[in-house]
């Protein structure tokens, strides 16, 4: 069966009526509605049993230590298990101390609980009046993940789009339940889906289209190569649904031709909890994916048609967020913040062209991008914390060099060696889009700032690129569209683009 590619998610803004908010409590209590009509058994809410709740009804209110406007929850129905399972709860803010209901309701068919999230005890069961009018507003916000400049020197983007709706009152999503009209609400439906876009060498958008795929939207991490007819590669990750089972996490790999007509889909990792983050052309033809599989570095080899010549888990832990092929193999570097212990899961990876170990070298927090300079060294960019992006050179065999912090309250993405043998590092600096340039030793030189990133910069990702003409192009996304740059090494800005309707 075709699953759908967007994922319904949903969350609200504010109930503002009389009796919907209770500022007296002194904990955080919430119930679940099951608003279907099938029987819930062992509800679980971020780990808190909720019992059984049967259809159309209300479960007990629980107090929970903490919790969002959406959580992991879980449940079976008929002996089937449903569940939602967020990345993570980065940048959100906690519920403050009131009553709050998640409203669950059920595509028995995919496989897929959907979330409504109320403040408050009040929420009526009548009919919504046909005189009343669902959708209030609805906004469209485009976000680049990778990009790439092609052999034509056109360039070519992988992303997301996010439709959010707000509607009043809402209704069930289920088919064949009831009509629950909520007057006093405001709801925020979000769908979610990926996309890639092609525009000329001066920026100007030549199109923009989504990805088909029966892999649901889970991750919006995507990334994009050019493979050798012309066409594109792109790489991701998602939720797999099979006729009888359904899988969280699968890498995915899609090829399409030079106008974005998809040619053919592979899955990979199917069973095992598997991400893929990177993906660069192989000097041996095909190409070379990082990502992780379970709580391992992966690293997976494919051919021109998707078919896999191998894949392998190294010892390392940390998330293989950027992979580079050189004359004698492949260097992966990757990390995740927050981890200080001496065994911290950071660093860089050497692997012979079979994806076997050659060395190790533990680094810092969070490395997002590694490069190889002229000079044969290893150059990666990265964050030791949400505040402070560095910019790291170790030697050909993993020997640290030199270790450079850029300016205060930034954040590193990806790193380029310019034409005069420095670098330039894309991030953020505050929530503003940023290029940091540095010699060739990583001291700085100046940092160009490139307009607001999207709205929520803990899931902002940009790209900096050395382009065929020796400038630099810098790949992002602004409050709502995909963000375009083009700067020469003096950061003169030569044109600046957006693409998103």
């Amino acid at each position: 069966m075709k699953a759908k590619e967007s994922l319904l998610l949903f969350f609200a803004a504010s109930l503002t009526a009389c009796g919907i908010f209770d500022p007296g409590t002194d904990s955080v209590q919430l119930r679940v509605l099951n608003n279907s009509d099938h029987d819930f058994n062992n509800v679980v809410v971020n780990s808190v049993n909720l019992g059984d709740v049967v259809k159309y009804q209300f479960s007990d209110y629980e107090v929970l230590e903490k919790a969002y406007h959406y959580g992991a929850v879980s449940l079976d129905i008929d002996g089937k298990q449903f569940q939602i399972r967020p990345i993570d709860y980065v940048g959100e803010t906690p519920l403050k101390n009131g009553h709050y209901t998640y409203m669950l309701s059920v595509d028995f068919e995919a496989g897929r609980l959907l979330l409504t999230f109320f403040k408050g005890n009040n929420v009526p069961g009548n009919r919504q009046p046909d005189n009343l009018t669902r959708i209030i507003e609805t906004t469209t916000t485009y976000k680049a993940t990778s990009g790439i400049e092609c052999v034509d020197g056109s360039i070519a983007i992988a992303g997301t789009k996010l439709t959010e709706k707000r509607i009043n009152p809402t209704v069930s999503q289920a088919v064949g339940t009831e009509v629950r009209y909520l007057p006093d609400a405001i709801i925020y439906v979000a769908t979610n889906e990926r996309l890639m876009a092609k525009a000329d060498k001066a920026g100007n958008p030549i199109w923009l289209t989504p990805i088909e795929s029966e892999i649901n939207y889970y991750d919006d991490r995507t990334v994009i190569a050019e493979s050798r007819d012309g066409g594109l590669i792109i790489a991701g990750s998602g939720e797999v649904q099979t006729d009888d089972q359904r899988y969280d996490m699968s890498g995915f790999v899609i090829k399409t031709d030079g106008l974005g007509n998809r040619q053919w889909l592979n899955i990979y990792g199917l069973g095992v909890s598997s991400r893929i983050l990177s993906i660069q052309p192989s000097r041996a033809g095909g190409f070379i994916l990082s990502g992780y599989q379970e709580r391992s570095t992966w690293l997976l080899k494919i051919d021109e048609s998707g078919n896999e010549e191998w894949q392998t888990r190294l010892s390392t832990e940390y998330h293989g967020e950027s992979i580079l092929e050189n004359h004698d193999g492949f260097v992966v570097a990757g990390g995740r913040f927050g981890d200080t212990s001496e065994t911290a899961t950071s660093g860089l990876t050497k692997a012979d062209i079979m994806g076997n170990e050659i060395w190790i070298t533990k680094l810092e927090n969070s490395l997002r991008s590694v490069i190889q300079a002229s000079d044969g060294s290893f150059v990666v960019a990265g964050s030791a914390d949400y505040s402070t992006g560095i910019l790291l050179k170790l030697d050909p065999d993993g020997t640290l060099l030199w270790r450079r912090e850029l300016p205060s309250g930034t954040r590193g993405f990806s790193v380029v060696q310019s034409l005069d043998g420095g670098f330039v590092v894309s991030g953020l600096m505050g929530e503003s889009n940023t290029l940091f340039k540095t010699d060739s030793n990583g001291l700085f030189v100046w940092s160009k700032t490139l307009g607001s990133a999207a709205f929520n910069v803990h899931s902002v990702l940009n790209t900096v690129l050395a382009t065929s003409d020796g400038n630099l192009l810098f790949i992002g996304s602004s409050a709502t569209k995909i963000f375009l740059a083009k700067v020469d090494l003096q950061s003169e800005v030569l044109f600046i683009s957006e693409i998103g309707k």
